[in-house]
């Protein structure tokens, strides 16, 4: 019986040890950076940076540029259109191809993309499309991306609409995980569109 209590002792110990061990470990994990992955501070510098190359690209795209490629110390921020013209100018009726992007490229890196194609008759939208892609080898990834009417519904009488992607890149295993967004605005009347946020959190 002795013999018996002893083993079933040292059971509990054993377990007990594992359980700490195991505890301690996820609790290092979550409070220590680890080397690849963004610090929350991290995160919030790349966001100021982020910031002013969203200024840079609406200032470009108001100029009437079709294609817009910015990039900083740890980012690039890409907008790029197509649009649909004859030898006259640009079509009253017709569609605009568009492509926007945000890369981190600090650590280990990834890539929020929102492309598609907006559809008019002269001031009015009549489809807009979309498509996310995200990339980044060391996440889980996860993205929802839908359109609004800003001044009724696309398709019946809306002249301004936005696509809004929001992006998710987790490593359950570290403990890590980043969310993006882009906001993109397209615009029948003049046949273009502007950036209205590129963000990442943590």
């Amino acid at each position: 019986m002795k013999k018996l209590n002893f083993f079933w002792l040292l059971s509990v110990l054993v377990i007990s040890f594992s359980f700490f061990a195991t505890s301690n470990h996820a609790a290092a994990s979550t409070d220590q950076n680890i080397d690849g992955f963004l610090t929350d501070e991290e995160v919030e510098s790349l966001n100021e940076e982020l910031q002013v190359l969203v200024e840079q690209a609406n200032e470009q795209l108001a100029k009437g540029e079709n294609e817009v490629n910015l990039s900083s110390e740890n980012l690039e921020l890409v907008f790029s259109e197509a649009p649909s013209t004859n030898g006259f100018g640009i079509q009253s009726v017709g569609s605009t191809s568009y492509q926007a992007y945000v890369s981190n490229t600090k650590g280990f890196n990834f890539t929020h993309a929102v492309s598609g194609k907006f559809s008019y008759n002269k001031d009015k939208l009549t489809a807009v499309s979309y498509k996310a892609d995200l990339t980044g080898k060391m996440y889980d990834r996860s993205s929802t991306t839908w359109v609004t009417g800003m001044d009724g519904t696309v398709g019946s009488g809306a002249k301004i609409a936005r696509v809004t992607s929001q992006g998710s890149f987790k490593a359950a295993k570290y403990f890590k995980g980043y969310y993006t967004t882009l906001m993109v605005d397209v615009f029948a009347p003049t046949k273009s569109y502007k950036i209205v946020e590129a963000k990442i959190t943590s």
